[in-house]
């Protein structure tokens, strides 16, 4: 059987495929969140739940939106908080 790559959205960040004992195979597209790395169930119209990085342009997860609104500072990129930790500069990541 050869599944044929359908995509909801023009980049997705990744690809579940979902099997089912009996029935046919799903791909399903993922989202990644910018800032944690996260990635979830790319939906149509999850544009609205989900917010966006106005410094690195990145989509963001809800917990890192709401984090975002309310900490008026750097953007915060797993990478940039990497750096961060070893440097010592913060304790938990």
């Amino acid at each position: 059987m050869v599944l044929i790559p359908r995509h909801g959205m023009l980049r997705p960040h990744g690809t579940i495929i979902a099997t089912n004992c009996d029935g046919p195979e799903y791909q399903l597209d993922t989202i990644m969140c910018g800032h944690c790395n996260k990635h979830g169930l790319y939906k149509p119209g999850c544009g609205k739940q989900l917010g966006k990085c106005l410094k690195c342009m990145a989509v963001l997860c809800p917990n890192c939106a709401k984090e975002a609104e309310t900490i008026v500072g750097p953007c915060m990129t797993l990478e940039r908080r990497l750096d961060l930790y070893e440097a010592g500069k913060i304790a938990t990541l």
